[in-house]
């Protein structure tokens, strides 16, 4: 239902001077001249103010029937001893021709459709803020490096579990000290290329989540 400002402002409980300061501030989104009642988000602002009773049509009806009437100005007497001026015929532009009922419909559909899209962003970025507010949510360099100094982490255990050992069975075959520098170098060696390779392989994997969940986020919207 299409109202005008002043009888949706009457309808819902508020006064004209309040609901033109909510309509600057987008709180209630005018069609035109008029303010559309089935808007998702003029329902949300309706549900609010009314306290989830809805618009009161008959209000509308009261301030209807109290508006005076304008009294019609009477007209001047013309002197008996002038003739009456001619009036002059103004050549009016041809009206554009009215709208089919299909292109209102449309157009009508269109708007009500981006007005609930962005009312649904608007609630999804609310939800996104709490979520990080309550910690739910990380960005994407932390998650990489905590996984980087969580490797690192079992690397360098890793790395100095295999120097001793090295000691060991370099005392047991008989090597001298040349001998275990050079397994413990090529041991360090072979772990730097194994830590590369896990850092390049799971940043690898967290791009390919976030460009499947893009996808289908994607996906799911357009319906």
């Amino acid at each position: 239902m299409f109202l005008k400002p002043k009888e949706f402002a009457m309808s819902v409980g508020v006064s004209y001077a309040t609901l033109r300061k909510h309509i600057s501030r987008e709180k209630v989104l005018k069609s035109g001249d008029y303010i559309d009642t089935e808007n998702a988000h003029n329902k949300i602002y309706i549900s609010e103010q009314t306290n989830g009773k809805g618009i009161d049509l008959a209000k509308v009806g009261k301030m209807e029937t109290a508006a005076p009437k304008p009294k019609a100005k009477p007209k001047p007497k013309a002197k008996a001893t002038e003739p009456p001026p001619k009036a002059k015929v103004a050549q009016e532009p041809e009206p554009p021709p009215p709208a089919t009922e299909n292109q209102v419909d449309t157009v009508t559909r269109r708007k009500r459709l981006a007005d609930v899209q962005k009312v649904e962003k608007e609630i999804e970025l609310k939800n996104l803020q709490i979520s990080k507010l309550m910690g739910e949510l990380m960005p994407i360099e932390m998650v990489q490096k905590i996984l980087t100094i969580n490797i690192q982490s079992v690397f360098r255990e890793l790395e100095s579990a295999s120097e001793n050992i090295a000691s060991v069975y370099c005392e047991i075959l008989g090597g001298d000290r040349d001998h275990l520098a050079r397994m413990v170098e090529e041991m360090r060696q072979a772990l730097q290329d194994s830590i590369k390779n896990a850092k390049d392989k799971s940043k690898e994997e967290i791009q390919s989540v976030i460009k499947d969940y893009s996808a289908t986020r994607s996906r799911g919207q357009r319906k």
